[in-house]
């Protein structure tokens, strides 16, 4: 499994980097180029497991069950299952979880944001900043 980092890098820092990648793919004219592009921003084993995921892809389309999939790419039915659910999958925007889309550490905590004060544990002595 790749080890992913969890720190948030920013909507710029973000968008600017799809673009690079983006213009490092555009610029393939044949599988050489498409896989040196490739080569500049994944590992070995990531490629290996984008190639996975796209012959699982393209054998889902076709209409194979799970086990032969499973057979001819050595993948497994979880794999599967995920591919699966992504083809189906639609984002979704909910206005009410705004929320979720901040990352943590912009997040005011979860105590300061109750309706009622607390009477024991943290955020208890909150009251005191208003004073």
């Amino acid at each position: 499994m790749v080890n992913v980092n969890k720190k948030y890098i920013g909507e710029i820092l973000k968008r600017a980097a799809w673009q690079k990648f983006l213009t490092e793919i555009r610029g393939a004219t044949s599988e050489k180029d498409l896989l040196c592009g490739l080569n500049k921003f994944l590992s070995g084993s990531e490629i290996n497991l984008l190639e996975r995921r796209l012959a699982t892809l393209l054998l889902l389309e076709r209409g194979l069950t799970y086990r032969k999939i499973g057979e001819i790419v050595d993948v497994s039915p979880d794999t599967i299952s995920f591919v699966k659910r992504g083809l189906k999958r639609r984002e979704k925007i909910n206005p009410d979880k705004k929320l979720k889309n901040i990352p943590l550490r912009f997040r005011e905590p979860r105590y300061k944001r109750r309706k009622i004060p607390a009477y024991k544990g943290r955020g208890r002595w909150d009251f005191l900043d208003q004073l």
